[in-house]
């Protein structure tokens, strides 16, 4: 393909739908790094893969990485999660956000820049890490506490420091739209309004298309019913934990509409540095 080719498919991608500030969809994954590869996972996502197999793809307009530390893992619960044993694994937090409009693009130039950095031997393949939780998104709402302030599409690039990842089942997969309308509508804006979050993003989780090396890794018979919820917090959610997070669980199970496998606290990774590390 010559430099002109390239240009005008560059020029078709641009002139077809939304062109417009908004979430459609997300890419959220979370690894359980192994004792002794935490430096080199780091630099290497830090320095390559954040980039390369994310940010500079078409339709992935924004991006965060995040760490649980030790103190913020001893936190989790329920103990008895469906999908993390132990509840305590998964120590980093990848979060990419794709454009309006443009889901399906967005999901399949993540596989096919996967697929590309893995013939090219950058995946960092050593059997340093394991998947925990790695899912393609759809935006479904976001509920915020505060009438002006950042908005969603805007959630990484303000500084915030903290955030919480929540994910909640339904029973079955054509149950989750009550799910997620009792989420929106009733217990989010409840929650939100005098808690630590400014806001919270709520996400559909799509049926898995992806690697297999991925799909090894993790169960999948579960995308179908999930719910995730990111938290962006104003503070450390360790200070919150007992009076806002703890009981999240109890709340969500009440309702019978769901039950939470999963809840923790993340604090901002400093790009550029191994800062954190030392506290995992």
């Amino acid at each position: 393909m010559t430099d002109s080719d390239l240009i005008a498919a560059n020029r078709k991608i641009l002139s077809q739908g939304p062109l417009t500030p908004g979430i459609g969809g997300a890419l959220i994954t979370t690894v359980e790094v192994f004792p002794g590869f935490e430096h080199s996972y780091n630099e290497w996502y830090d320095g390559d893969h954040y980039y390369a197999g994310m940010l500079s793809i078409p339709w992935c307009f924004s991006g965060s990485r995040w760490i649980s530390t030790r103190a913020l893992r001893s936190l989790r619960y329920p103990r008895d999660s469906a999908f993390v044993q132990p509840v305590t694994a998964g120590n980093f937090l990848n979060v990419y956000l794709g454009s309006p409009g443009h889901v399906e693009e967005f999901s399949d130039n993540i596989l096919t820049a996967l697929h590309r950095l893995l013939d090219e031997g950058r995946m960092h393949r050593d059997g340093g890490r394991k998947q925990v939780f790695t899912a393609h998104q759809e935006h479904a709402g976001t509920v915020y506490r505060d009438a002006r302030g950042p908005r969603d599409f805007q959630a990484f690039e303000h500084p915030y420091q903290y955030c919480a990842l929540e994910i909640v089942d339904a029973p079955r997969p054509e149950l989750r739209n009550d799910l997620e309308t009792w989420l929106l509508e009733e217990h989010l804006p409840s929650r939100i309004a005098d808690g630590p979050a400014a806001m919270c993003l709520v996400f559909r989780t799509r049926e898995y298309r992806g690697s297999s090396y991925i799909t090894e890794e993790m169960p999948i018979d579960r995308f179908t019913r999930r719910i995730a919820l990111l938290w962006m917090l104003d503070s450390d959610p360790a200070e919150a934990w007992s009076e806002f997070f703890s009981g999240e669980g109890a709340r969500v199970d009440a309702s019978g509409l769901g039950r939470m496998e999963y809840i923790s606290g993340y604090r901002r990774l400093v790009a550029g540095t191994n800062e954190y590390l030392t506290d995992l």
